[in-house]
């Protein structure tokens, strides 16, 4: 894979993996809990990502986004946090759910027309990048 190692062999962090979208840690996997992992993506614990999105608080705005994957105890919690309005973060149980939440409350405040907003939050999170799924799966544990 074309990502800079240590030593040991393990990513150097952050991984660059769009011009928008970087990895600050794969995170752990967590093998004992089957809302962890589903066919297509696995939900490590401690998995964080930024990506630059259109700002919650300025309607001209772009801000970076910190995501992470948190052990919500049954099921992974999924975060979000805007750098420019941290306490406006959101929690939910999905990837999508979260930036669903996320991209109605930035289309409200753009004055957008659209009842429905649609968004990939696995895609958003970075977990759908071909790189991001191949250093996934070199995490211990995966084998499980």
């Amino acid at each position: 894979t074309d990502v800079d190692r240590g030593p040991d062999g393990k990513p150097v962090y952050p991984i660059r993996i769009t011009d928008r979208v970087t990895i600050e840690s794969l995170g752990e996997i967590v093998w004992d809990r089957d809302s962890f992992h589903n066919e297509r993506h696995i939900f490590p614990v401690g998995y964080k990502s930024s990506r630059e999105f259109a700002s919650r608080v300025d309607p001209n705005g772009r801000t970076y986004y910190d995501s992470e994957i948190l052990d919500g105890g049954d099921t992974p919690l999924f975060r979000v946090t805007p750098r420019d309005a941290p306490h406006l973060r959101v929690e939910r149980e999905s990837a999508s759910g979260v930036w669903v939440a996320i991209a109605n409350a930035v289309n409200a405040i753009r004055g957008g027309q659209r009842s429905k907003v649609t968004v990939s939050g696995t895609e958003m999170y970075g977990l759908s990048h071909p790189l991001v799924s191949i250093l996934i799966q070199e995490l211990p544990g995966v084998e499980r």
